[in-house]
């Protein structure tokens, strides 16, 4: 378990070698990750956070269903992230 601006998360992490990347490998991993945590039932939302300009780790994301959660968002040691989840966000109706 991780904590994200105070909340409990279980946070996806997936990274490759740059000679390893482009070839689907971060999907099938990512996936993978999905499935544990999932089936791991540890109650918390399941986030990914990644860096705006990364646009594998948010292809990727998108690809698992993740929703973008842009009230999530923060920046920490200068270093701005974005979350996607696989909770969405409340709606304000």
């Amino acid at each position: 378990l991780d904590v994200w601006r105070g909340s409990p998360v279980v946070n996806l992490y997936w990274r490759l070698m740059p000679s390893f990347q482009g070839r689907g490998l971060s999907a099938a991993l990512a996936q993978r990750a999905l499935q544990v945590a999932t089936q791991a039932d540890a109650g918390d939302m399941i986030v990914a956070r990644m860096r705006p300009e990364n646009t594998g780790s948010v292809r990727v994301a998108t690809s698992l269903g993740l929703h973008r959660r842009a009230d999530l968002d923060d920046a920490v040691d200068g270093a701005k992230w974005i979350i996607f989840s696989n909770l969405p966000a409340k709606s304000s109706d």
